[in-house]
């Protein structure tokens, strides 16, 4: 990443990615940073937010839309794609719509990034790509595979993923749903007693994105370490954090709903496939279709791994733990 970039980000008014456009404000020194979403009321309040900083632009765009993309991708060095549709049960309600999205618009933006001078993309993924089981994540994973086959094809461009845990305090996320249901004197909804899943705080995966970009050497998949929650334990320590003032949080009661239409009890960061092919560093994980690259990373002081990366096997926080992870996300 270079003083002079400019630097496009997908869905840019998201969790994520609005997180990706902070950190690249207020740490690097870009050139500009073009925001790109389709939700005109989620522009007009960030331009509002950013309206002191000449450096960020913002653009009305849908990932859908191909030709609009070349339009806006001509004067672009660097894109990050963050634009998807997330939410596991309502993708599996409309699975057209996740499709066309997460897979048909990243054929779409690799289409015109090569009609354009982009120099690098970076996808950013979940663990729910990883052998999915979802509508969400079978469209995520192969989001990742055109953008790893792309790389192979392309001459100019290189191309690479980010993949992602759970994002703590985006909309939707389980933090936001237990906080209204502690607001509301519960009960809190805990799908299973046993259910875990990675966690990393938005402020902590924009950061990872971001030095992605500048790690990037083509087709990688880079992972962060992260810590493993029990969603039995997240929810304890809410409730005994957040309850209303005149409710005894011992009042407070948990539901056990069931598992939802295309969730797992745990997540995987890594299939078994992709272990074998993974180098573990300090602070992530990364997966490489290059011998030459996994070599050098070896080399570098990495670890080659043989087993996959499941939340039931990751460490898990104590209450403690999760305690301090909240109050961080606030």
């Amino acid at each position: 990443m270079e003083r002079d970039d400019r630097i496009l980000v997908t869905g840019g008014c998201g969790s994520v990615g609005s997180a990706v456009v902070r950190t690249l404000s207020s740490e690097r020194d870009i050139d500009t940073i073009y925001v790109l979403d389709q939700n005109e009321r989620a522009l007009f309040d960030m331009q509002r937010e950013f309206r002191d900083d000449p450096g960020v632009e913002f653009i009305l765009a849908d990932v859908r839309d191909q030709d609009r993309l070349e339009q806006v991708l001509r004067d672009v060095d660097i894109v990050v794609h963050t634009a998807a549709l997330k939410h596991v049960p309502l993708s599996e309600a409309n699975p057209y719509e996740a499709i066309k999205t997460n897979t048909v618009g990243t054929r779409r933006l690799i289409n015109a990034v090569e009609k354009t001078d982009v120099r690098c993309v970076l996808g950013v993924s979940t663990d729910k790509a990883a052998q999915p089981t979802s509508v969400m994540g079978a469209t995520k994973m192969l989001a990742e595979r055109l953008l790893t086959a792309a790389n192979a094809e392309s001459e100019e461009t290189t191309y690479a993923n980010v993949r992602l845990g759970n994002v703590l305090g985006t909309s939707g996320s389980v933090m936001r749903i237990f906080e209204e249901q502690i607001a509301d004197g519960g009960p809190v909804t805990v799908t299973h007693p046993d259910m875990t899943r990675f966690m990393i705080l938005v402020s902590e995966a924009a950061r990872f994105i971001v030095s992605a970009v500048d790690r990037v050497s083509g087709g990688e998949v880079f992972v962060p370490k992260m810590d493993a929650v029990r969603i039995m334990d997240l929810a304890d320590v809410m409730i005994e954090r957040d309850a209303p003032a005149d409710v005894d949080p011992a009042d407070v009661e948990i539901d056990i709903v069931g598992i939802r239409p295309g969730e797992r009890l745990h997540e995987r960061l890594l299939t078994d496939t992709e272990a074998r092919n993974a180098v573990e560093l300090d602070e992530s994980f990364v997966v490489t279709p290059r011998i030459e690259v996994r070599n050098e990373l070896v080399s570098d002081g990495g670890t080659e791994l043989t087993t996959p990366y499941h939340s039931d096997q990751a460490n898990h926080l104590s209450l403690e733990e999760i305690g301090e992870l909240l109050a961080r996300a606030r």
